[in-house]
């Protein structure tokens, strides 16, 4: 198929009056983070809009003079909480896509989460014609971004949530497509990564131990799970390798400050120093409550 031709638009730069703008649902960007945007006012308040916003002439202008946003939807929100009365914005004339127009000003200015991209992609695709590579090469992306990014749809509405709020990388996300997992395990796996501040190999190796898991139950062998594999190694091993680990962090903790970044750096590469400070940060964490529960413990108990 063909890619659609993009044709030259007129434009113009006007100030216009807030009210007379309409905000367009086709928006790529459905979500604002409330504490951006309110730092964005700020600035606007304090060294003026710098940027123009994008619209262009709605159905309605002739009758009513109004525009439709194409982007800049957060900077429009940002001055409106100033209570500023009108705006800059470039007026565009004769834009046969405005969605694409709004697209690719979000992109270039990383404006959307993966999810909004993904949707984006999507209505190209589906709505305007375009295939993956031509997407790719109109937003400036490799082919497998705009795969990966569209991919993230095959995920359970809850599992697109988290990464809209920013809380699962859409790296992690996407490992979660395995074929061989329901929906419910998909949910369940999202929430423990982030729980737990799984990597992408640990989330690997507990897909990999579930569906091994799944196939051994339907054969009738037992198979430990990873969980129950834990508490079998904490119940044998935790004396002792919370001794050591002690030992190891009292040793190093009483080096000399340069001495300690020079054996950090010498004997572990950036990503294992990265596991072993969240490593700390979980035991610091929940080493408290683990603490209170032996301590409130009945005196003789074993």
């Amino acid at each position: 198929m063909a890619k659609p031709k993009l044709v030259a638009i007129k434009r113009e730069l006007k100030e216009i009056e807030i009210c007379k703008i309409k905000t367009d649902p086709n928006q790529p960007r459905k979500k604002f983070d409330k504490v951006k945007l309110e730092e964005l006012a700020l600035s606007i308040e304090a060294e003026g809009q710098k940027v123009p916003i994008i619209v262009a002439p709605s159905e309605t202008f002739e009758q009513d003079g109004t525009y439709k946003l194409i982007a800049g939807e957060r900077r429009l929100k940002a001055i409106e909480k100033n209570n500023q009365k009108t705006v800059i914005a470039v007026v565009e004339l004769d834009n046969p896509d405005s969605f694409l127009t709004s697209l690719l000003e979000n992109v270039a200015r990383e404006d959307l989460n993966p999810v909004e991209e993904a949707n984006a992609f999507l209505k190209l695709v589906k709505e305007k014609g375009y295939t993956y590579p031509q997407v790719a090469k109109l937003m400036g992306k490799s082919n497998a971004y705009v795969g990966n990014r569209i991919a993230l749809l095959r995920l359970p509405q809850e599992v697109q949530l988290l990464i809209i709020e920013g809380e699962l990388p859409s790296s992690l996300a996407l490992i979660l497509l395995d074929k061989e997992l329901k929906q419910e395990d998909i949910v369940s796996l999202a929430a423990k990564a982030i729980k737990e501040g799984l990597t992408s190999k640990r989330l690997r190796e507990r897909i990999k131990s579930l569906i091994n898991e799944r196939k051994a139950k339907a054969s009738g062998v037992k198979i430990f799970s990873e969980e129950e594999k834990l508490m079998l190694n904490a119940k044998k091993n935790m004396p002792f390798f919370l001794e050591k680990l002690a030992e190891y962090v009292i040793l190093i903790e009483e080096m000399d400050p340069i001495d300690r970044k020079v054996f950090f750096t010498e004997n572990f590469k950036k990503s294992d120093r990265g596991l072993i400070k969240l490593g700390l940060a979980k035991i610091t964490k929940r080493a408290v409550t683990l603490i209170k529960s032996l301590d409130e413990m009945e005196p003789g108990t074993n």
